[in-house]
């Protein structure tokens, strides 16, 4: 078994927890949950044997074909983005509800979610421009 269906399970569902982040916040938490766990799943499968994962598309973005790879070092903080951003994400579910905070709790979730995407694209470019791309929309 490898990663890849791990990493395309994490982020689909971080996809769909930044579009149902604003108007469902229990889809949100579940997807996000989701993702988080199958994150760690694809980064504990780098880390306890099995080989590096590595993906190359055949299509261009920024002039250069979209690679992907997941080696030790970056399963190693793959594994941390999975458990915080899950535990965030619990966390924020009951710190910051809408009823409280009906403006910016819908907002907080969607880009939460979409820190998580941004953060998982930065450990697994594997061409520097793609890298700073993702960087960028993290930061």
């Amino acid at each position: 078994m490898t990663a890849g269906p791990f990493l395309l399970v994490t982020m689909g569902t971080l996809l769909l927890a930044v579009g149902v982040g604003r108007r469902s916040p229990r889809a949100w938490l579940a997807f996000t949950v989701i993702g988080g766990s199958a994150a760690l799943g694809a980064a504990l499968l780098v880390l306890f044997g099995s080989a590096d994962w590595e993906w190359r598309s055949a299509f261009r973005i920024g002039g250069e074909p979209l690679h992907l790879r997941l080696d030790g070092v970056s399963a190693l903080f793959l594994a941390l983005v999975g458990v915080l951003g899950s535990a965030g994400a619990v966390y924020a579910r009951e710190y910051w509800p809408d009823h409280h905070y009906p403006a910016s709790a819908p907002r907080g979730r969607a880009w939460w979610s979409a820190l998580l995407v941004s953060m998982v694209l930065v450990l697994t470019a594997s061409n520097g421009l793609h890298f700073l791309i993702a960087w960028e929309s993290f930061a």
